[in-house]
């Protein structure tokens, strides 16, 4: 139930049977048993609902114990109020107190900690230093004694401790995480809650054993709780009821690995359970075709660029085909704002090597993304395709894949990866249909769990799932979830020559479409071809209209069948424009809402041929995100855009470039006047960034501006494309 009367608040602890906040103005507030006057409102009256903690204010943190409570100013100063029977305030008497006092002796605090069937208390300090005050008969005061502070319940200095970075307090034993990742425990010690593979009490510190890299700790009244970078959370001490987390009752003097969590970003103890927080309980977007080693050694790449206000928390979960999380899963903390995060799906933390499924990517700030797929060795041509949101309409009951191939074109096959972005079980029926629309098989996936991947190869590799369709197939396909289903899809499309394209499935049809880049033998030989797929039971005409650099219109017109598929080639003169070394745009037009998607082929330099492909748009935006471009990076790729002006009135263009890692501006920004449906292609080396440059990119119009940006990647080996967003 949400607490009465109180908004803005923005920290909250929790003692044996009171409850505190700290609101945005710095005040603090407590409601709950107030016996001892923990609540801190000059009374011993409980209270069912907030009442203000008198006389203090500026406070930064707060913590609550069994009977006392703590708080941290931003003046460097610790207060305390409630019960001091074993000097848990600080303040040099055993008196209890309704109102908060000053704890003696302690300046430069930054946090304060105790816990609900504690009665001692800890602080660190901003140079590192830890201090603590209260009963001791365990050594919880880690000063190298056991006697309780008595009578001088002042604050002691934490032997041998500095670095510190955070603190966490048990019943009777105390813990510290130091800025090099490692943790240190001190005091009671009987169900191996210090970690160091003993139960024999410690009155100063000692290291816990095996843990680096650790971000976050928390104490319950006998355990201990730890997170580490790479999103694991590991667990310590009595386990009497499971709150380890590692599927068994015994206790553990040395951490284990909680089991089956992944991505976690925070973690909390109660006296005999234990709480971790994940980002993917608010999931940004699908990656429905993920993979490391699969399918012969194919293995994917992300790249997740902040596009929000502030530093970004990041988690990517994959899943497998039983919707089941695997692996660890990647994490990143303080993602610059407009920088780019780096993700190998082969770096340990997602499938075990030769398995393929899905991911999930979740953020506490606006993200963008993409992935790369690379063949086996790098033998032959990439791919990549643009994250699918889950914010908007990117998932649907209903998909459309305007490009479905077995052997069609001289030896094109297509597969679909797919994932149940529901939260149930579902049928999946997928629909071929040819030129015709006519149906030539249907497909049922049964029983797909929510959030399981699945593969379907449009050939016949001999997997369950594979499609068999007839040799030389060319048409689309239908993929329907039953009833309050949702689905999320890509479609891969390999060549004869090597080539190696990728698309997202379309949610709904669109009676105008924006295709950015359109060649009919462009910068020096580049073809592209449209696929589209009528959406309808309705037979309809298709008008689609290309503009060169300098607005002249070529026109084309097409019928498209009921449910039916057009291909269209750029390099056919009855379907494109005139021949060119400079880029088209083209905008689709059709009397029916339709689903389109564009192929562009790269010149036959001899060696392996390289494709890709990228979607279409229903519409423009105003701004628009790009998670990686370069100018013969370390990678050696390099990048360009094709930029298409979707509005009806000239807008002016900022391209704006970021570092990757830092997210500063880089480079030399570009700026462009765009008349209505015209093209602008940047291209690097010429296009502003530095040589060796990885960067991202944001671009912006004047006032009622939108474009539609696509971004091509490219070397001597590979050719991708993905979406601007």
């Amino acid at each position: 139930m949400q607490v009465t009367g109180l908004s803005g608040a923005t920290a909250i602890a929790g003692g044996y049977a009171h409850s505190l906040a700290v609101k945005f103005d710095g005040t603090a507030w407590g409601w709950g048993l107030n016996s001892s006057g923990q609540l801190g409102n000059g009374t011993n009256t409980s209270s069912s609902t907030p009442l203000q903690v008198s006389g203090v204010t500026g406070v930064t943190a707060i913590a609550a114990g069994y009977a006392h409570s703590l708080a941290a100013k931003s003046d460097g100063t610790a207060w305390g109020w409630g019960l001091n029977n074993n000097g848990q305030l600080g303040n040099g008497t055993n008196a209890s107190s309704t109102t908060p006092v000053q704890a003696s002796g302690l300046s430069g605090v930054t946090a304060v900690a105790t816990q609900a069937e504690a009665n001692h208390s800890l602080a660190v300090k901003s140079d590192g230093t830890v201090w603590a005050w209260g009963l001791n008969n365990y050594g919880q005061l880690g000063n190298g004694t056991t006697s309780g502070s008595t009578p001088n319940p002042t604050a002691v200095q934490v032997s041998g401790l500095s670095g510190v970075s955070a603190i966490a307090a048990g019943a009777n034993h105390s813990l510290a995480l130091k800025t090099d990742g490692t943790v240190w425990a001190w005091g009671y010690n009987a169900t191996g809650q210090l970690g160091n593979g003993t139960t024999t009490n410690s009155s100063i510190p000692v290291q816990v054993s095996g843990l680096s890299e650790v971000t976050a700790i928390a104490a319950g009244s006998s355990h201990s709780l730890a997170v580490k970078s790479d999103g694991t959370a590991w667990a310590w001490g009595y386990n009497a009821w499971g709150q380890l987390g590692n599927g068994t009752t015994a206790n553990s003097s040395t951490p284990v690995k909680v089991s089956g969590l992944s991505g976690m970003t925070a973690i909390a103890a109660g006296s005999s359970h234990s709480v971790a927080l994940t980002l993917t309980g608010a999931p940004a977007a699908v990656l429905p075709a993920m993979a490391n080693g699969a399918y012969g050694g194919y293995t994917t790449v992300t790249y997740v660029q902040n596009v929000g206000s502030a530093p970004a928390h990041v988690a990517i979960q994959y899943v497998d085909t039983a919707g089941t999380s695997v692996g660890v899963g990647d994490t990143t903390s303080g993602l610059a704002v407009n920088a780019v995060w780096t993700v190998r799906q082969d770096n340990g933390n997602s499938f075990a090597v030769g398995a393929a499924g899905s991911a999930i990517i979740s953020s506490d700030q606006p993200v963008v993304a993409f992935v790369n797929e690379f063949a086996a060795n790098n033998a032959s041509d990439a791919t990549s395709y643009t994250a699918i949101k889950t914010t908007s309409a990117g998932t649907a009951g209903t998909l459309y894949a305007p490009a479905i191939a077995s052997g069609a074109y001289g030896g094109y096959t297509t597969g679909i990866g797919l994932v149940n972005a529901g939260t149930s079980v579902t049928d999946v029926t997928i629909r071929y249909r040819d030129v015709t629309g006519a149906i030539l098989k249907t497909q049922i996936l049964s029983a797909v769990p929510a959030g399981a991947y699945r593969a379907v190869y449009s050939g016949d590799s001999g997997q369950p799932t594979d499609a068999r369709l007839v040799a030389g197939f060319a048409g689309t396909a239908t993929i329907s979830a039953s009833a309050g289903g949702k689905l999320a899809a890509i479609v891969n499309e390999v060549g004869p020559g090597g080539q190696f394209s990728s698309y997202d499935a379309v949610p709904s049809g669109n009676a105008q479409l924006a295709a950015p880049v359109a060649l009919n033998g462009g910068y020096g030989g580049y073809f592209t071809g449209m696929g589209v797929q009528n959406t309808t039971g309705t037979t309809g005409v298709v008008t689609v209209t290309y503009y060169d650099t300098a607005g002249a219109a070529t026109v084309k017109t097409f019928q498209i069948a009921a449910n039916g598929y057009l291909g269209i080639y750029q390099g056919y003169a009855t379907e494109g424009p005139p021949p060119s070394d400079q880029g088209y745009t083209a905008t689709i037009s059709s009397t029916v809402a339709v689903a389109a998607i564009v192929n562009e082929v790269a010149p036959d330099t001899g060696g392996a041929r390289q494709s890709t492909s990228y979607n279409t748009f229903p519409a423009g935006f105003p701004t628009v995100h790009l998670p990686l471009l370069e100018n013969a990076g370390s990678d050696g790729w390099s990048t360009g855009l094709g930029v298409m002006n979707t509005g009806i009135t000239a807008t002016t263009v900022t391209l704006t470039y970021y570092d990757a890692v830092t997210g500063a501006t880089v480079g030399t920004h570009q700026t462009q006047t765009m008349q209505p449906k015209a093209f602008w292609g940047p291209y690097q080396p010429a296009a502003g960034l530095p040589p060796g440059t990885r960067a991202t990119a944001v671009l912006t119009t004047s006032s009622g501006g939108q474009v539609a940006v696509i971004a091509n990647e490219s070397n001597p080996a590979w050719f991708m494309s993905y979406d601007g967003q």
